[in-house]
């Protein structure tokens, strides 16, 4: 059973008591919204052409259906009082499939145009066949509130899904690895693989 699993990992970790009080400090902060397993997005997330899909069991991931260019986008909120560095994170499926359209995202205020790849590329992904989720980085994001406008590419089966956004506390590029989805678990029959799961293309 998965409780005896991880009884037993608990049993055999090694904990060392210390008597230091100063911990560090976690900086100005992060702040992160992700929906993957929730389906539950922030209080007060403004949209157009937006939807909630619960695709599979407890995996989520909000698609833009909108066919007129400039319709789909969701509000996103830099509650700090700087630049912040943005990680999107969303559904990829490794080669040679190309499950999810890829799509354009703009953020006018912040001048971000570029265009999401949605074909996977980390090795144990396409080693083993999976969907993951990926988080990326996609540039510096200005105080307040700014819209990420979506435009689906291609002709693949499904739309783009976004699985949630982040600010962290990091301004090199590389997304932090607590922002990755890097469990392993078991669910309804289902082996869930490191950074993905094993599931039909949905």
């Amino acid at each position: 059973k998965l409780s005896e699993l991880i009884t037993d990992q608990l049993s055999n970790m090694r904990i060392t008591p210390t008597t230091e009080s100063n911990v560090g400090t976690f900086g100005d902060g992060d702040y992160c919204n992700v929906w993957f397993t929730t389906g539950e997005m922030p209080p007060g997330l403004r949209g157009n052409g937006a939807e909630m899909n619960n695709f599979v069991d407890i995996r989520y991931g909000v698609e833009f259906n909108s066919p007129i260019p400039g319709e789909n986008w969701i509000s996103i909120n830099n509650p700090f009082d700087k630049p912040r560095s943005l990680y999107i994170s969303f559904l990829t499926t490794p080669p040679p499939y190309h499950g999810y359209q890829d799509a354009r995202l703009t953020i006018p205020n912040a001048g971000i145009d570029t265009v999401i790849d949605t074909v996977g590329f980390d090795e144990y992904q396409v080693k083993n066949g999976i969907t993951t989720a990926k988080t990326m980085y996609v540039g510096k994001v200005p105080p307040g509130e700014s819209k990420m406008l979506f435009e689906n590419q291609g002709l693949a089966a499904n739309p783009f899904r976004l699985a949630g956004y982040s600010f962290p506390e990091t301004s090199n590029g590389n997304a932090p690895i607590e922002y990755e989805f890097t469990q392993r678990f078991w669910y309804k029959g289902f082996t869930v693989f490191y950074r993905g799961f094993r599931v039909p293309m949905y």
